[in-house]
């Protein structure tokens, strides 16, 4: 389906209706924002369709990156179909060997908002399942941490479980393994989930993405699967 000149960072949905035998589209409707229909779906003999126009039924939805383009990838899973669901992977990786940072307060990992995934849900119901991995040290005794942040760049999900570890002025060259877990079930529209990272700031923290360690590549980031 050609997209057209549509609006960029818009979720869209698609019906679809019978005519004279064949099967043909309704131009894309555009939601409120990101998380509200503009035109709700309801149930027709177990199907869903189009709120007030029942011939009209629902095909998914889809979210545009420009005005011409939508996505579907490790990063960004953009396109929703209602039938034919599979699980998608998800996939972040960041490429920088190490990096610095010196407080407790959760940013995003390497300070780079793209160390992040992002889902549409066009129907309640697909589950989001994520990790998080990294290693990390300080040259002081304190604790660091990975975190999983739902819709937030500063704050952890409750739907996720984070570990963090204690370091010890003693081993300043040890990292340590810090993991984070989210499964949830996310309401419809747009989501997006940000690697968090917690330093210490009485010492020198160090973060590693991706390193060469006893000759094998190590990879610090976020990985998971979506179910539709």
């Amino acid at each position: 389906m050609p997209l057209g000149t549509l609006t960029a960072g818009v979720n869209y949905d698609i019906f679809a209706y019978a005519s004279s035998g064949s099967v043909l589209l309704d131009p894309p409707v555009a939601w409120t924002n990101d998380t509200t229909r503009a035109t709700a779906l309801t149930r027709q003999n177990g199907i869903l369709i189009k709120s007030g126009a029942p011939t009209r039924r629902y095909l998914g939805t889809f979210r545009t990156t420009s005005t011409t383009t939508t996505e579907d990838s490790s990063l960004k899973r953009f396109v929703f179909n209602i039938t034919n669901q599979l699980p998608r992977s998800l996939r972040r990786i960041e490429s920088t060997s190490s990096w610095n940072y010196g407080s407790h307060t959760l940013r995003p990992a390497n300070n780079s908002t793209t160390n992040r995934v992002e889902v549409l849900i066009g129907d309640l119901g697909p589950l989001v399942n994520l990790h998080v991995q990294e290693w990390g040290r300080s040259t002081v005794a304190d604790y660091i941490a990975v975190a999983i942040g739902e819709d937030s760049t500063s704050a952890a999900s409750p739907n996720a479980v984070t570990s963090s570890a204690g370091t010890d002025s003693s081993s300043p060259t040890l990292d340590s393994t810090l993991s984070s877990h989210l499964v949830v079930t996310p309401t419809v529209g747009y989501h997006y989930y940000q690697w968090l990272e917690s330093g210490s700031p009485n010492g020198i923290t160090l973060f590693r993405g991706t390193a060469v360690s006893g000759g094998v590549t190590t990879y610090g980031g976020m990985i998971g699967v979506v179910n539709y």
